[in-house]
């Protein structure tokens, strides 16, 4: 009889541990609403430099590099301030806003406005991709320029020892 204890001992030890661990196997290859939370570096299909962070609760701030310009035709660009949302599956939704302004004088030009999808891996969780959509609006709220959907690539800003 106490053979029989302990293989069934042994047995059920070994089906909690392999759950366990293929729960946590499972657990690694999710997301969630906050996965993307934190600072990232990226690059746009035009080859410019991006930064942004994301904050739990569906804000971000956005940078580009394109911001600032000499140019007296080329408007400067703020930050963006951002909106995000979870759709579900490891896929991210944002909308992001930033005011034109001239350099030269400060007169308020228009805003842009970013309509961004993201995709998460779990299996890769230092790296994000997704697609962009650009609106830049006059001073009088028409829509000046648009700038097709292009491809984004980030890479998760970690601290460093």
């Amino acid at each position: 009889m106490n053979h029989k204890i302990q293989r069934i001992s042994s047995a059920l030890f070994f089906v909690v541990v392999v759950g366990f661990s293929a729960l946590a196997a499972e657990a690694q290859n999710t997301c969630d609403a906050n996965s993307i939370a934190g600072p990232w570096r990226g690059l746009s299909s035009e080859g410019n430099g991006l930064l942004i962070s994301f904050m739990s609760g569906g804000t971000a701030i956005g940078n580009v590099q394109t911001e600032v310009t000499l140019n007296p035709r080329l408007s400067v660009l703020t930050p963006s301030h951002d909106a995000w949302t979870y759709l579900g599956n490891c896929h991210y939704a944002l909308t992001g806003i930033g005011l034109l302004y001239s350099i030269q004088t400060g007169k308020y030009t228009g805003y842009l406005k970013a309509k961004t999808t993201y995709t998460f891996d779990p299996a890769n969780p230092n790296v994000l991709t997704g697609t962009d959509h650009i609106f830049i609006y006059d001073a009088k709220g028409n829509l000046a320029f648009e700038v097709p959907e292009g491809a984004t690539s980030f890479t998760r800003i970690i601290v460093e020892p």
